[in-house]
């Protein structure tokens, strides 16, 4: 009876650690399933987040790149408002007027030299571009300021009527000066100013840096209104030297006329005085006649005793 109860007992606890077998087996099956689709859920999350992330970042980029373009259209907005004033003074002085304009112009861009080329054609057989308006230039450059058409950088612009940037400057071409000595710029820009399809100058700028597309295109711009202000400038220029000559012209027509006044009263007087000088030569005569007259009557009284 007593090894029945024990084989009794013995099978249930083999049942026992079957049952528990299986049921583990089953558990680790279900946790299995349950770490998996968990796992997957932790990868969509992660995916999710990425996304979100990436699209947050665009979003930020999209934001500083339209940033970035509303900042370079009001510094031209706020440049274009400044120059307009700059373009107003000294329009009767052609000279002041450039230094002015690329003093300005050289320091807004932020280039280190600037130059201000105008088209002189007072002789229409011998037209060429000549420096009036300068900043931080080589001497030596100075010295050399005039540029003839189609000659040279500056002469090459003012033929093809076309913007010339180099980031690559030709050998001793220009030299920045400084503290330290002299340094090759980086960049160099040569812009026409054109009105009417009339070239009326040139700028030039060279920098230590490069310069921006942003600022190139507000220089290209800025050329126009300088070009059409020179048109003016020039224009005042001409009708003053027109009215001085008018003036000279004036001045010494009233001279002449003075001049022509005197002498038409000396010879009035002169005439006046041959008038009179006459007059008495021929009373002189007269009374030569009459006492001729009378010395021949006498004579014939005599003869006729």
């Amino acid at each position: 009876m007593d090894n029945f109860i024990l084989i009794i007992i013995f099978i249930i606890l083999v049942l026992s650690v079957v049952l528990l077998f299986i049921l583990l087996q089953k558990n680790q099956a279900k946790w299995k399933e349950d770490k998996d689709v968990l796992e997957g859920k932790v990868e969509d999350a992660i995916k999710q987040l990425e996304e979100k992330k990436k699209e947050i970042e665009d979003q930020n980029k999209a934001l500083k790149e339209k940033q970035a373009e509303d900042d370079k259209r009001n510094w031209s907005s706020e440049g274009m408002a400044r120059f307009s004033d700059y373009l107003r003074e000294d329009t009767d002085n052609l000279e002041k007027f450039c230094v002015r304009i690329i003093t300005h112009l050289t320091k807004f861009i932020g280039a280190n030299i600037g130059g201000l080329f105008i088209k002189n054609d007072d002789d229409g057989k011998n037209i060429f571009f000549e420096l009036i308006g300068a900043v931080a230039y080589d001497k030596k450059k100075i010295f050399n300021k005039k540029a003839n058409i189609g000659e040279g950088l500056i002469g090459a612009c003012a033929f093809d009527q076309k913007t010339i940037y180099y980031t690559e400057i030709p050998q001793d071409y220009i030299k920045i000066a400084s503290g330290l000595g002299e340094t090759p710029p980086k960049s160099l820009l040569i812009v026409p100013c054109i009105f009417n399809e009339e070239v009326y100058g040139i700028i030039e700028l060279a920098s230590i840096n490069e310069i921006e597309e942003y600022k190139i295109r507000f220089v290209e711009e800025l050329g126009e209104k300088i070009a059409s202000t020179i048109s003016i400038v020039k224009n005042n220029e001409r009708m003053s030297k027109l009215l001085e000559q008018s003036k000279e012209q004036a001045n010494e027509l009233i001279t002449s006329e003075e001049e022509l006044r005197q002498n038409l009263e000396e010879m009035r007087a002169t005439q006046e005085q041959s008038d009179k000088r006459e007059k008495e030569l021929l009373q002189e005569v007269d009374k030569l006649k009459q006492d001729n007259n009378s010395l021949r009557q006498k004579i014939r009284l005599l003869e006729g005793k």
